[in-house]
C-alpha cells in the first residue's frame, strides 16, 4: 500500500475507517468460504456476523457508505466478484438492522452465452451492482435479515 492511501485511510472518521476495515474483512472471508464451501452453507456462516458484531460502536452506517466501503475493500481482495461484494454489503445491511435481498439475474441480451449477476435491493432501491441491471432478468433473490 503506498503512502497516499495510508494517509487518506487515516484522514476517513472513524466510523468510516471501522466500516473499511469490517468491509475488508468481509470481503476477503466470503471470497475465500465461496471457494472452500457452499453458498448455503456460507450464508449459514455469515448470519452469525450480525449476531455477534464487529465492535460495539452502534452509530448508523447508510446505505452509500456501506455500498462505498464493499466496493473500495473489493478492490484489494482478488476476485471479488458481484456476488461477494453482495454477501458482505447483507451482513453489513443486516448489523445495521437494514433487511435486504440479494438478487441473482442472468444476462438476457446474449442468448449464445452465460452471464449472470448478483446485487443487493433495499426496498427495491439497488444498492450495490446496480449498473446496466436492465441487461439482467431476475431469477431469485433471497434475503438476509436481522435477528
Amino acid at each position: 500500500m503506498n503512502h497516499k492511501r495510508i494517509q487518506k485511510f487515516f484522514s476517513l472518521q472513524r466510523i468510516e475507517r471501522i466500516l473499511l476495515l469490517q468491509s475488508f474483512l468481509l470481503v476477503g472471508v466470503i471470497r475465500v468460504g465461496l471457494w472452500v464451501i457452499s453458498l448455503p452453507s456460507l450464508v449459514k456462516i455469515l448470519a452469525t456476523f450480525y449476531h455477534h458484531p464487529f465492535s460495539n460502536d452502534h452509530s448508523r452506517n447508510s446505505l452509500s457508505s456501506i455500498a462505498w466501503a464493499v466496493t473500495v475493500s473489493s478492490r484489494y481482495i482478488p476476485r471479488a466478484t458481484c456476488l461477494v461484494q453482495g454477501l458482505a454489503t447483507q451482513v453489513l445491511l443486516a448489523y445495521e438492522g437494514i433487511p435486504s435481498d440479494l438478487c441473482i439475474g442472468v444476462a438476457k441480451d446474449n442468448p449464445a452465452s452465460f452471464e449472470a449477476h448478483a446485487w443487493v435491493e433495499v426496498e427495491g432501491q439497488v444498492v450495490i451492482g446496480g449498473p446496466q441491471l436492465h441487461r439482467y432478468t431476475k431469477l431469485t433473490s433471497f434475503g438476509l435479515r436481522t435477528k
